[in-house]
């Protein structure tokens, strides 16, 4: 029986052209090479802090524990995986997976920062996961599931390693009405008369913010009682300006800026503190999210 906690239905105020279809997408390529990788560590901080809830969520679904052997598919520049890997403690182990060189080769320097040791990474892609069945306690996934080109193959694959008494856990983003991180940077695109295309990585990451989306995916890789929370976030900066200037930075609104024409960078800027100024206060920039976290059975 499948199971869906605490899910209601999509807010009508979210932009469907937003949304591309559950099927297959194109592989995303934003999150490759160093400067994704060094803006990615850049806002670790920031990112730590307002999935900090959503994380610890993530790891108690999937029931990671002491001495727990862990996947964390898509680990990017180590996030969740270090978490796990603390949380496991000396006994358990953690393997951090992901399709990026760059973005491994960070996390490996911020496992040795944080004289993490019980963890290994490994550059991998998740629709081929290179482990034995049944390896692990738990597979753990962080915003990635919608980047995966064929989900259905990716679950199926984070499946065939978790033990038959093993959990999945994932996080996604909800919807863009939800998540103006996410959407304001495509809705100042267009503003500026961009055409943000489906394979726009904005786009592909509020691809599975329904509970009918997640549902679909699990089942159709075999997956059974499935549970999905909602957790609501708030991104903290100290003004306007950095809030604007971190997401200047990230990979996905850089391809934004890509598409734009004449002086691109200051008109996406500009057009984004207009979008997020009413999230500003004399104590800072608050941009609110929205996270469902999803756990399932093989």
């Amino acid at each position: 029986m499948t199971l869906i906690l605490s899910l209601s239905r999509s807010n009508p105020m979210t932009d469907s052209r937003d949304v591309p279809t559950l099927g297959k997408v194109a592989q995303v390529a934003t999150f490759d090479g160093l400067a994704a990788a060094e803006a990615w560590r850049r806002s670790a901080a920031v990112r730590a802090a307002y999935m900090a809830t959503a994380t610890e969520m993530l790891l108690d679904m999937a029931r990671v524990g002491l001495g727990a052997r862990v996947l964390a598919v898509g680990s990017g520049a180590g996030g969740e995986a270090l978490d796990a890997a603390i949380r496991v403690g000396p006994k358990g182990h953690v393997e951090a997976a992901d399709l990026s060189a760059a973005m491994i080769h960070a996390a490996k320097e911020a496992a040795v920062e944080a004289g993490v040791k019980n963890i290994d990474f490994s550059v991998m892609d998740a629709q081929r996961l290179e482990f034995p069945d049944a390896t692990f306690d738990a597979v753990i996934s962080r915003n990635v599931l919608m980047f995966i080109p064929d989900l259905t193959l990716g679950l199926a694959e984070m499946k065939r390693v978790l033990k038959p008494s093993g959990r999945v856990g994932a996080t996604v983003w909800s919807n863009g009405a939800r998540n103006p991180r996410i959407s304001g940077p495509l809705a100042a695109a267009r503003a500026l008369g961009g055409r943000p295309p489906d394979s726009a990585t904005y786009r592909i990451a509020l691809r599975l913010g329904t509970s009918a989306a997640l549902g679909r995916a699990f089942r159709s890789a075999g997956f059974r009682k499935l549970a999905v929370r909602r957790v609501t976030l708030t991104a903290d900066y100290v003004d306007l300006d950095y809030a604007v200037s971190q997401a200047m930075e990230q990979p996905g609104t850089r391809e934004l800026v890509a598409i734009l024409g004449y002086k691109p960078q200051g008109r996406m800027q500009r057009s984004l503190r207009r979008r997020w100024a009413r999230y500003a206060d004399p104590r800072g920039t608050h941009l609110p999210g929205e996270q469902l976290v999803a756990s399932a059975a093989p």
